[in-house]
């Protein structure tokens, strides 16, 4: 069964397919085991939604990289492990599309468990995030960043902007059972907060990683970067 849906022709699909048959990487994280919650039918492309309105999605480097003066600033956040990345788009009918991380080619309409995500965004709107399991064994939609809210653009203000933005949608929302906002703060942060033993294990996952996801000036990276554990998390594996 295919369900119909947009895609404009040309520039945005074509600039989508780039890069996507490239390998997905989640610095030894397991990829793909929630596919199945988080991927509903695909959608043959005919000319309902635009695909510039997705927000992107990028890759994840493999080579890992260490933390320091000069990336203290860059925004970054606490990979779960087993945390798999997907894009969502919320259209204008309340339909809600969604593509894995590496696969910009591919379209899928996001499963209905999901569904209340709705109630966080409104019509018109697109976000990232990251689908893990919890020390609970519960499953988890954690949203990460938005890049549209309500059909404007919001993909060049500031990555803490968006932040702000994303914590007063959450604020103005009932708690939702399985989708929370997953925090992204500065790495020196992070770095820091994952040094002291009661932190690490008050974490709601286990951490596989940390993700660098911009640059100190607030670029989105072309690709996330893995930022290594044992240096974050040297005091918690002593």
């Amino acid at each position: 069964m295919f369900v119909q849906a947009a895609a404009r022709s040309g520039g945005g699909k074509e600039r989508r397919r780039q890069g996507a048959a490239a390998a997905r990487s989640g610095g030894g994280c397991a990829m793909r085991e929630h596919a199945h919650n988080v991927l509903g039918v695909p959608v043959m492309f005919t000319a309902l939604v635009v695909w510039d309105r997705l927000a992107r999605l990028p890759e994840t480097r493999r080579r890992v990289c260490t933390s320091n003066n000069e990336t203290c600033r860059c925004a970054a956040m606490l990979l779960p492990a087993g945390g798999e990345l997907f894009s969502i788009y919320i259209d204008g009918r309340h339909g809600m599309f969604v593509q894995a991380q590496g696969e910009d080619d591919r379209l899928y309409v996001l499963n209905a468990r999901w569904g209340a995500l709705r109630a966080v965004l409104p019509p018109d709107s697109s976000c990232l995030v990251v689908v893990y399991t919890n020390r609970a064994g519960k499953l988890v939609l954690g949203v990460y960043d938005v890049l549209r809210v309500g059909g404007l653009d919001k993909s060049r203000a500031c990555v803490f902007e968006r932040q702000a933005l994303l914590c007063d949608l959450f604020k103005q929302t009932p708690p939702l059972d399985g989708i929370e906002r997953h925090w992204v703060g500065h790495e020196a942060s992070l770095f820091s907060y994952m040094q002291v033993t009661h932190n690490v294990t008050s974490v709601p996952f286990e951490v596989c990683n940390m993700l660098r996801l911009c640059s100190c000036t607030g670029t989105t990276l072309d690709e996330y970067e893995i930022v290594l554990k044992p240096l974050m998390m040297r005091t918690n594996m002593s």
